[in-house]
């Protein structure tokens, strides 16, 4: 009798402890830093050109010591679609005209990877973006022509992460990771132009023919919450947007 009791008590004990190892094997998430971890600062330059009659917009994108993970996706709304789209090396462009987007990404790998052309190399992972903006650098070269002035605008970031993962259950082979502080739907647009240390652009615009003009527009800065700068016909609004006017 005593038997019977030892062996029931060792199955229970057996039970209790299977039980965790079980419910974890369940349970398990590979959750990697989501893609909307990232925090950046964009600075950003408008140039008007007389001749064609079109702004340049530039942008330096800085990806904050803060981020856990490498910035690999900038995109700015823009509509109707600009005109002479540059991007930095091994960036490339694209322009959805549904949403009005001017779209910048990147995800070559290292070129020094070893069988990188060969199918599934990465495994069940993906390979990092090699020429993804690591934490705490910047990038320049983001650029397009635009007949639109200078006004606030959205944008968005998106960091290089690996994608989210659940261990198949006997009755969900494909379960969906349970990983708190992933946006699923994709990173959330900002507003460009929200705090002075976000943007500064610059719009310059073509000289007056007449000096009267130019005199007329350097004693309006006060009325129009401007500043004069010493020595230059030019008018520096410091709002949040912080761009110089040049006459």
């Amino acid at each position: 009798m005593s038997k019977i009791k030892n062996r029931k008590l060792t199955t229970s004990l057996l039970s209790m402890l299977a039980t965790p190892f079980v419910a974890l094997s369940v349970h398990a998430d590979y959750c990697p830093p989501a893609p909307t971890s990232v925090v950046a600062n964009v600075v950003a330059s408008v140039k008007w050109d007389p001749q064609i009659k079109l702004y340049t917009y530039s942008y330096k994108v800085q990806n904050s010591n803060s981020s856990p993970i490498p910035l690999k996706r900038f995109l700015v709304l823009t509509s109707p679609e600009p005109a002479n789209i540059q991007s930095p090396n091994q960036w490339h462009s694209d322009f959805e005209a549904t949403i009005g987007k001017t779209d910048w990404i990147t995800s070559a790998p290292d070129p020094n990877t070893k069988n990188l052309n060969v199918k599934g190399a990465g495994g069940g992972h993906l390979l990092p973006a090699f020429y993804a903006i690591k934490p705490g650098a910047s990038l320049s070269g983001f650029s397009f022509q635009s007949p639109n002035p200078p006004a606030a605008t959205k944008f968005m970031v998106a960091g290089d992460t690996d994608i989210p993962a659940s261990t198949p259950t006997s009755t969900d082979d494909e379960p969906a990771p349970n990983c708190p502080g992933w946006y699923f739907k994709g990173p959330k647009y900002e507003t460009m132009g929200a705090e002075p240390a976000l943007t500064r652009v610059t719009r310059e615009l073509p000289p007056s023919r007449f000096r009267w003009a130019s005199n007329f527009l350097r004693a309006l800065c006060p009325w129009l919450g401007l500043r004069a700068v010493g020595g230059t016909r030019a008018c520096v609004f410091d709002d949040v947007n912080n761009y110089t006017v040049l006459n």
